[in-house]
């Protein structure tokens, strides 16, 4: 029996010393994925225009429960693939995130977000000049339901007005 509790305890051994190694490399990959994300960063900083928005947008998130993202403005990021060797280029939608493009070069990368960029650069000349206004004051349109109750409370607070004022005229007249 002794010698079947040393193996079992040799077995154990040599699990929790490759279950230790396997986070390790976990770790190790986590980190290289957050270093390359950070050169992808760096390489784009070199590239946009000072008084670039996404230059002040950009941010190199790393959870530790999460995977590390480079964020690029409210819709773009890139992250690492499962490997941690090849970027994507994310776009969040409606339905959920998309894959844009999938690379092992960061060069490739930088090209097609300066190309996106400027793309949504031309597209936000067009836009009047109200548009943009909304939307960068943040100030959300009211849905239906929200604009209905605001009219039957503005008409409800005028109505009571008009009442008190019609009360008071005819209280002048001693009716």
């Amino acid at each position: 029996m002794g010698l079947d509790s040393e193996a079992y305890d040799d077995a154990m051994r040599r699990a929790r010393l490759a279950a230790a190694a396997h986070l390790d490399a976990l770790a190790v990959v986590q980190d290289a994925k957050s270093l390359r994300l950070d050169y992808l960063r760096s390489l784009l900083l070199k590239q946009l225009p000072e008084d670039s928005a996404m230059r002040t947008s950009m941010l190199l998130r790393l959870p530790p429960e999460d995977e590390a993202r480079l964020l690029l403005d409210m819709r773009n990021s890139v992250v690492m693939s499962g490997d941690g060797r090849s970027y994507q280029l994310q776009e969040d939608q409606k339905n959920g995130r998309e894959l844009v493009m999938e690379s092992l070069s960061a060069d490739d990368v930088v090209q097609e977000i300066l190309r996106r960029h400027a793309l949504a650069s031309v597209e936000s000349a067009r836009t009047p000049a109200t548009a943009i206004a909304k939307e960068s004051s943040g100030v959300k349109t009211a849905d239906g339901w929200t604009q209905a109750f605001y009219l039957f409370m503005t008409g409800a607070v005028f109505g009571a007005t008009a009442l008190a004022a019609i009360a008071i005229y005819l209280k002048k007249l001693n009716l």
